[in-house]
């Protein structure tokens, strides 16, 4: 598991509405974990790090940001060992564009559904899409039974999707 994680958030839009997707990724593009949140703001930058350290099990060395002023205070919060680097879009040291990359992803499967209707349905959409584009850029394959996860929940929920595509498979 890397220990620098990439962190940004992006909006989308629900009944009319914007709200933030927070979204990590590790140095490989790995979808760590996401969370919605209506509000852009420590609040829900303190949650985003307590969820995605749980589902990972592992706390990250370096956190990357881009310069909201939010995330300085979260990460002394909830990751205060980690070295936090806040980064332009264009600065040559490790930057965001993996993340903002990885919200183009998630772009891209939203516009043709012509928005998202409720705030429930979008929390369990978007953690479906992680976990999809997982084993699309085979991030999964699934392993043997019982053997063990690493990675978060999208990792796990990715295992899982891997499995029934695997079943489909041999069943055709």
């Amino acid at each position: 598991m890397s220990t620098t994680w990439l962190v940004d958030e992006t909006y989308v839009k629900i009944r009319g509405t914007w709200h933030y997707l927070y979204r990590g990724v590790d140095q490989d593009g790995q979808v760590l974990d996401c969370w919605l949140s209506p509000t852009r703001d420590l609040g829900a930058a303190q949650a985003f790090f307590r969820r995605t350290i749980s589902s990972t099990g592992c706390t990250p060395q370096y956190v990357v940001t881009d310069k909201a002023a939010f995330y300085p205070s979260a990460i002394r919060t909830c990751v205060s060992g980690a070295k936090h680097t806040a980064t332009g879009f264009y600065k040559v040291v490790i930057s965001t564009n993996r993340c903002e990359r990885n919200h183009g992803y998630l772009k891209t499967r939203i516009r043709p559904m012509r928005g998202l209707k409720s705030f429930a349905g979008a929390t369990r959409l978007f953690p479906a899409l992680d976990a999809l584009q997982l084993v699309e850029r085979d991030f999964v394959r699934v392993p043997p039974i019982g053997a063990p996860c690493t990675g978060g929940r999208s990792y796990v929920r990715a295992r899982r999707i891997a499995a029934v595509i695997t079943r489909l498979g041999r069943t055709l």
